[in-house]
């Protein structure tokens, strides 16, 4: 599993073998550098996963602007 950040602004990312998908879970408001980890991080773990996983994004906890 890569995560990335703390418990007020990360993400996670994971292939969770059960639903045979990559399962990336976001919240907070991300810095810059938690935001410039996300892609290489997320195609880490999609390149590790079986080929032809699903891609799932849990984005709802995410804030698009600070409080």
């Amino acid at each position: 599993m890569k995560s990335v950040g703390d418990a007020n602004a990360g993400f996670t990312a994971d292939f969770d073998p059960e639903s045979g998908a990559v399962r990336v879970r976001g919240w907070g408001f991300w810095n810059a550098a938690v935001s410039s980890s996300f892609p290489t991080a997320v195609y880490e773990v999609c390149k590790a996963s079986p080929k032809g996983s699903a891609l799932i994004m849990d984005m709802d906890d995410l804030k698009p602007l600070r409080e």
